[in-house]
């Protein structure tokens, strides 16, 4: 059995109502101070008449608006009008109406809601036999070669609870929608996998946040109750409870989720995790299971108490930090608990390398025993959380050549500024042998020039060490993992003076930073995002 649902925007309203059967729609434009009168478009006649009231349509009536266009600037001769030639005076009335048509254009673009008034109607179908779930969303679209025709674009999400996929369609819209954004594209790729990897969730997890924002929210949370009858159908069991808990944001990735694991949705945060993946923490998925998150636990070794099943459902990738410290060696359960109650410390755990973190704790717990070490590990630091984080790896990496002295500092004080530069003068004379680097093809594709920013890759090790020395970091000791390849180092110039700092691993940005490890400022950002945007990139 088939369910099919017709919801239309009411004219110039946030309200969407529904419909027994599918109808035309027929653009209308409506009086403003830049519009004489209310027009309708006659789609055979190709043009736009007037709106009567007498006039009866075999149709849905919605608002045509126009996207706002920001007029360029236009520089003067004068400042003052008096002074002005009559041609610049005409200009400079004519600026003046355009950008007055600009912010009436921002202001009527979208609804009350801040949606853009193109999504124009919502269409669910809800197949209960083959427990799958589509949402077309009809939108306005706009031809700058000819707008004065108004044109129509459907995009489609589809949801199959039995197989556990997504899928998308009309993927140069859903590009055009994004400006561009080439997340659209891979989330489209990744999306026809039948396997899903931790790469895979987050750049679909990501996909449907951006998107989210420019649908309606009342149909989306509708999407999700659908959705919720068919798992209740594949499940067997009633979801008022899960309803309760729903957020109201990030709608569209909760859905996805109760699509791959319909049982236990929030432990997707967890199975498909970069980190759970990079550590290699195996589990076989079985959909079906309704104790899947009790078998999860049984497979980690860990007791699923009370405390931790609530901190497992304020925040699912608890139960992954959950893991960590048990990997790391700790036995005590409450430092578990410890780790688990602040953010802060959680992302020690998640943050971190888990080699480097079982390095230093092997050798810190039997020096000083699981208390000392964990107080070691979460104690505040001077300096930021990444100066921790390279402190840790680099203590773990130079192990050997670290002195005992050091060694004791550290276990002493935590990984302070102090510590951490000594471990990176440690790492230099590791490395100070200058090593070449090889570049990939694919390597070599990042190097671009953006927005006055020269992003390059280093030729060796001298150079990692000229750029380490002039951002005050420590990307000298990431010269072995380049020669490996197991990372890429690309650096950014603007001015004859390096500025940016950047690891990427295939097309993950694992971090950027500018001077002293700080975060990049606006301007960088405005380089990096459209660096990002031509290269596919994704932030982890």
């Amino acid at each position: 059995m088939t369910e099919k649902d017709f919801y239309y925007r009411v004219l110039s309203s946030t309200t969407f109502k529904h419909f027994e059967d599918e109808s035309a729609i027929i653009p209308v434009r409506l009086k403003s101070p830049f519009q004489e009168r209310d027009e309708y478009f006659d789609k055979e006649r190709g043009s736009w008449l007037p709106l009567s009231d007498e006039k009866t349509f075999d149709g849905v009536l919605a608002e045509y608006t126009e996207p706002p266009l920001k007029p360029e600037p236009v520089n003067f001769s004068k400042e003052n009008v008096e002074d002005m030639e009559m041609r610049e005076i005409k200009m400079l009335l004519e600026r003046r109406n355009l950008l007055k048509r600009w912010q009436f254009d921002k202001q009527n673009y979208l609804d009350a809601d801040g949606i853009k008034k193109d999504c124009v109607a919502v269409f669910f179908s809800t197949d209960f036999d083959s427990l799958s779930l589509s949402v077309k969303f009809l939108f306005f679209l706009h031809d700058k070669k000819n707008p004065e025709t108004p044109q129509f674009s459907e995009r489609e999400i589809s949801f199959n609870l039995k197989n556990g996929t997504i899928s998308f369609s009309n993927i140069e819209d859903w590009e055009k929608a994004n400006e561009s954004d080439s997340t659209a594209a891979t989330a489209m790729r990744l999306s026809k996998r039948q396997n899903v990897s931790a790469i895979s969730f987050l750049v679909i997890n990501m996909f449907l946040r951006k998107i989210e924002g420019g649908l309606p929210k009342s149909l989306l949370l509708l999407a999700r109750e659908k959705l919720i009858l068919l798992a209740e159908k594949y499940t067997g069991i009633s979801m008022q409870e899960r309803r309760e808990k729903f957020s109201e944001k990030a709608i569209l990735p909760s859905i996805y989720k109760m699509t791959l694991l319909p049982f236990e949705p929030e432990l997707c945060e967890v199975l498909y995790n970069k980190k759970a993946e990079d550590e290699k923490i195996h589990f076989k998925v079985r959909r079906n299971d309704s104790r899947i998150y009790n078998r999860f636990c049984r497979k980690m070794r860990i007791k699923s108490h009370p405390f931790l099943r609530k901190a497992y459902k304020e925040n699912p990738k608890k139960l992954l930090t959950y893991v960590m410290v048990k990997k790391c060696g700790f036995k005590d359960i409450n430092l578990y608990n410890r780790v688990i109650s602040d953010g802060e410390n959680c992302k020690i755990f998640d943050g971190i390398s888990l080699n480097a973190l079982k390095t230093f704790c092997a050798y810190s717990i039997k020096k000083r025993g699981e208390l000392a070490t964990m107080n070691t590990l979460l104690k505040k630091s001077d300096g930021e959380f990444r100066e921790k984080s390279d402190g840790i790896e680099m203590f773990a990496r130079y192990f050997k050549q670290v002195p005992e002295t050091l060694r004791s500092d550290i276990l002493r004080d935590g990984f302070t500024t102090f510590n951490h530069d000594a471990l990176s003068n440690i790492a230099f004379q590791a490395e100070n042998k200058n090593v070449s680097f090889s570049h990939t093809e694919e390597e070599k594709k990042l190097e671009d020039s953006v927005l006055g920013y020269e992003f390059r890759l280093p030729e060796d090790s001298w150079k990692l060490c000229e750029i380490g020395t002039a951002l005050h970091n420590c990307v000298a000791s990431y010269a072995n993992s380049v020669k490996k390849k197991e990372c890429s180092i690309v650096y950014a110039i603007k001015d004859g003076e390096y500025r940016l700092c950047i690891e990427v691993r295939g097309k993950e940005i694992f971090q950027e930073r500018a001077d002293h490890n700080a975060k990049p400022d606006k301007e960088a950002l405005a380089a990096l995002d459209e660096w990002h945007a031509r290269h596919g990139l994704v932030l982890r």
